[in-house]
């Protein structure tokens, strides 16, 4: 008897266990989902094909026989697309920046000095402040070096590139991802998620004992698997678990919650039901294009490459029939031959048969020459679909320069822009978001009030990048138009600031303008005073007159109500 066929469906009948409805949502919700279901198998026909499969069977998908595509380049151009958007999304170092809010930074300083604290002091708090936040910064960056985020994100951007989209769950300790036939989402109109549902299929044997002892519950008022001989029936059998994850709005104040409980055979498994604050939410429903109004979006596949990779697997099917079929090699046989094609065809090289002249002759394939029209046809397809996916080719020439590479390089990492600013918003914040709140309950970071992550990479890099740039093609301008007189003009301490921020260096390694110019005078000073020891004014005393000279020339003129202070009679002429 299989699982919910006899009825039990008043909520006392199983004590201390609720109905859910996950299920009844999950199917509700599927009927529209299926619609870009389809089109992900579409593009994934033309790709990976087994990267989403025909059947929603996780179990069978083994099982299931995948018509390969007849050319790779398809698979190349996903495999090399999600490798930069993972080196992108999540680099080896430098994703995260803890820092505190601006805003607040300048409140507090601004206090701090009408209640007497210097500049000095509080320049020095600073340095103090940022680097303890590096040590945290490097504390995090330990945590997603030895966890499994990249793993994931690379199959969740297999998902988004070719199906346009995916979910992923970050626990405390590892992420997962769901692709798009095993949830399904629902978005606000201005395209927050509100509900999702995800249903995995396991065996019954690989279940927790939580989920086993709701099921068994359930199974036993049903009447069903209560005989020890069906124990391997039962572990054999597949079960559907249900994640019904729910976000609730924030205000100003808050940023709101996502909740979540697990079902199995229709009630709620106890002790499955989490809630975090939806800013630092471990669900993260991923898509890789945004159209206004729908819960779910194309993939790349479909967005910039179906259309090249249709026609391109037609061609190329065409181009290996045609070129197996010239390939063949065929012997003809006249019917009045002498010899039979059986003894023809077992003679030895160079053995002597009964023939007759023309008795056999070779079969040739005479339209050889059509597979080059269509050979030129696929070589241009697959030229475009490596712009298309990003594939660098280098100009074939003997004079390709160093800045002609730079330059095809940096055009390739900003046509990622666009992919760039959804998934900073929809992953990276986030990501960061939660892997501190991690971190903070577990006490590997304290908690610091004001201190939020800030990205340092993917569409932020491109930010930077192009300030930098536009730096050093200032300087190179500014050196070309007046080699003299421009380091007089320009600011170099603000410039290195800038260029430090630009390449995402602290800019608090460059000195402040107050201290350089203290050092400055101090080099004066000590500059003057060795002038007059070299000018013979060894006396110790002329040596203090002359200091004192000098401090009053750099403090200035007193004022005119103080009179000045008597020149010693030695410093008199």
């Amino acid at each position: 008897m299989e699982r919910g066929d006899s009825g039990v469906d008043s909520i006392s009948e199983i004590q201390g266990l609720q109905k859910g409805r996950a299920e009844v949502r999950y199917n509700q919700l599927r009927t529209y989902r299926d619609t870009w279901l389809e089109r992900a198998r579409r593009a994934a026909r033309l790709t990976i094909p087994s990267l989403i499969p025909d059947s929603d069977e996780i179990l069978t998908e083994a099982a299931q026989e995948q018509q390969l595509p007849y050319n790779g380049i398809g698979a190349l151009g996903v495999n090399n697309l999600c490798s930069r958007l993972l080196l992108a999304l999540l680099p080896l170092s430098g994703l995260i920046r803890l820092t505190k809010d601006e805003v607040a930074q300048a409140r507090e300083d601004a206090m701090a000095v009408a209640e007497g604290t210097t500049e000095e002091a509080l320049a020095a708090q600073k340095i103090e402040i940022e680097k303890t936040l590096a040590l945290l910064d490097r504390a995090i960056e330990r945590t997603l070096s030895t966890g499994s985020d990249r793993v994931s994100l690379f199959e969740g951007l297999m998902h988004l590139i070719v199906g346009g989209n995916a979910m992923l769950y970050r626990s405390a300790t590892a992420m997962k991802c769901f692709h798009l036939n095993k949830y399904v989402l629902l978005r606000d109109p201005m395209g927050q998620p509100v509900e999702a549902v995800a249903c995995e299929t396991y065996l019954y044997a690989s279940l927790n004992p939580k989920l086993k002892a709701v099921l068994d519950e359930a199974d036993k008022l049903r009447g069903a698997w209560q005989d020890d001989a069906d124990t391997t029936r039962r572990d054999n059998r597949r079960i559907k678990v249900f994640t019904h994850i729910k976000w609730q709005p924030g205000s100003d104040d808050s940023p709101g919650k996502v909740t979540w409980h697990q079902e199995v055979g229709g009630y709620i498994v106890p002790e499955t039901d989490g809630s975090e604050p939806a800013d630092a939410s471990p669900w993260m429903p991923l898509r890789l294009y945004k159209i206004d109004g729908d819960s779910y979006g194309p993939g790349y596949v479909e967005w910039c490459a179906l259309a090249d990779l249709s026609n391109l697997d037609g061609i190329s099917q065409a181009v290996l029939e045609g070129s197996a079929a010239a390939a063949r090699q065929l012997v003809g046989r006249k019917p009045s031959a002498i010899t039979s094609k059986e003894a023809y065809a077992k003679a030895p090289n160079l053995s002597v048969i009964d023939a007759q002249p023309q008795d056999f002759f070779p079969i040739e394939t005479s339209n050889i020459r059509d597979l080059s029209v269509a050979g030129q046809k696929e070589k241009q397809l697959e030229e475009r679909l490596s712009r298309i996916f990003l594939l660098f080719n280098a100009r074939d020439s003997e004079r390709t320069t160093r800045e002609e590479i730079k330059e095809d390089i940096n055009q390739i990492e900003q046509m990622l822009g666009s992919i760039y600013s959804i998934l900073t918003v929809e992953f990276q914040y986030p990501h960061a978001r939660r892997i501190v709140s991690v971190m903070r309950k577990t006490n590997e970071l304290p908690d610091l009030p004001g201190v939020e992550p800030l990205i340092n990479v993917g569409l932020a890099a491109l930010g930077r990048q192009s300030d930098v740039e536009r730096l050093n093609q200032f300087a190179i301008l500014g050196l070309q138009a007046m080699p003299q007189e421009f380091s007089a003009l320009v600011d170099g301490a603000s410039y290195l600031r800038e260029l430090a921020t630009g390449v995402g260096v602290n800019p608090l390694l460059v000195k402040s303008d107050k201290r350089i110019k203290e050092e400055q005078a101090a080099a004066m000073e000590q500059a003057q005073q060795q002038q007059l020891i070299q000018a013979g004014m060894g006396d110790p005393q002329k040596l203090a007159n002359a200091g004192m000279a000098v401090q009053q020339m750099a403090e200035g003129p007193p004022p005119d109500d103080q009179p000045a202070q008597p020149t010693s009679p030695e410093m008199q002429p």
